[in-house]
């Protein structure tokens, strides 16, 4: 990196100002190259400043290269838990998927049979329907666990209550949902509301 880089240079600098000066104390430079220290009060003050500059100068070297390495790491770390993320995400949208579709197979499977008990048995209570259903479909998922064609099971299950099914009725996207308060089913909140006086409304 550039910081870095401008770190050597310096301590490049530094490094030969060092051996310089140290040259000046020990007289062994020439007149010319004395001129830059003569002005100098206490030469051996300044060369152990110098030194102890390239001593931290080095130093920081030492603590950015650490610091770089340990940033990779960070971001190295950083990626992988990302991704890691990003997968344990993708991983529990598959699962819910495949809940959303077991449950609505599962539903659909007991609206097909509800809607043929209820052809076959029109004046049964509600609350005597599901009370049979119940009882039907905790028996079966006590031995199976709806694999195989939904319109298979509903036939086995069908004739479990003595009732032939019609493959041709299934539908497994319709829905009948059951009103737990005692009506038969909710209303179609799309559907066009009755008048109060019991007509159609306009």
């Amino acid at each position: 990196m550039r910081r870095i880089a401008v770190l050597e240079q310096v301590c490049d600098i530094t490094v030969q100002a060092v051996e310089r000066l140290g040259k000046y104390i020990n007289a062994e430079l020439s007149e010319i190259e004395s001129e830059p220290f003569a002005r100098l009060a206490d030469p051996c003050t300044a060369l152990t400043r110098l030194t102890q500059s390239v001593r931290r100068i080095v130093a920081l070297q030492e603590r950015l290269d650490e610091d770089d390495e340990t940033r990779e790491k960070r971001l190295k770390a950083e990626r992988a838990e990302r991704e890691r993320a990003i997968q344990a995400r993708e991983v529990e949208r598959r699962r819910a998927a495949g809940r959303d579709a077991f449950e609505e197979k599962k539903e659909a499977i007991r609206r097909a049979v509800r809607k043929a008990h209820r052809d076959v048995y029109p004046d049964e209570t509600l609350a005597d329907r599901e009370h049979l259903l119940d009882d039907l479909f905790r028996d079966y998922e006590d031995h199976f666990n709806y694999e195989g064609d939904p319109v298979q099971i509903v036939t086995e299950l069908c004739a479990e209550l003595d009732i032939e099914y019609d493959p041709n009725d299934f539908e497994g996207g319709a829905t009948d949902p059951v009103d737990p308060a005692g009506g038969e089913s909710f209303p179609d909140p799309l559907a066009p509301r009755a008048a109060a006086n019991g007509h159609d409304p306009p």
